[in-house]
């Protein structure tokens, strides 16, 4: 007998069939996820299991699985990008969500779509002399750690940067 094993509680039924393309059960709690084109491909793929066509798919730079782009957003990618040509698409940042009851295939289906905006893009602290995390970051250079290091977690002036450097 085969081993069996339970689902967990924000896992779909859908993680039992593998799929090389992104799917509306990639995106962690159906939250959206942004996006950086880094390279737009195309293949032969099937919606129906029987007929075949060409669709642009669209590789990130976040390490996630390609998504099959349709008509849709393909056009909304075009206007973000301001060119329909898919070769001007790399760099551009996209928010995908999920759309549910989207009527596709003789089913209603959630759907991958793309925001018809640009994502707002988090922007990280800044970080200051004299507070607290500047403080923190010293203590945290002084432990073996370095400036590109914490820049991965703050925007550091040049100015703030040589203090570093110089443990000041």
């Amino acid at each position: 007998m085969a081993k069996e094993i339970g689902f967990k509680n924000d896992e779909s039924w859908k993680s039992c069939f593998k799929s090389e393309y992104l799917g509306s059960d990639d995106l962690p709690g159906r939250k959206d996820m942004i996006l950086t084109i880094v390279g737009v491909t195309k293949a032969e793929v099937s919606s129906d299991g029987r007929n075949k066509d060409y669709r642009p798919i669209l590789h990130f730079a976040e390490g996630v699985k390609p998504m099959i782009c349709n008509a849709t957003n393909a056009k909304t990618i075009s206007t973000l990008a301001g060119s329909s040509l898919p070769n001007n698409w790399v760099d551009t940042k996209i928010q995908v969500y999920i759309k549910d009851g989207i009527h596709a295939f003789g089913q209603i289906v959630d759907a991958l779509r793309i925001r018809p905006y640009a994502p707002k893009v988090p922007t990280k602290p800044v970080l200051k002399e004299g507070t607290e995390a500047f403080k923190n970051a010293q203590a945290y250079i002084n432990s073996g750690h370095t400036v590109e290091e914490i820049e991965t977690k703050y925007a550091i002036s040049a100015a703030t940067k040589k203090l570093l450097e110089n443990g000041k």
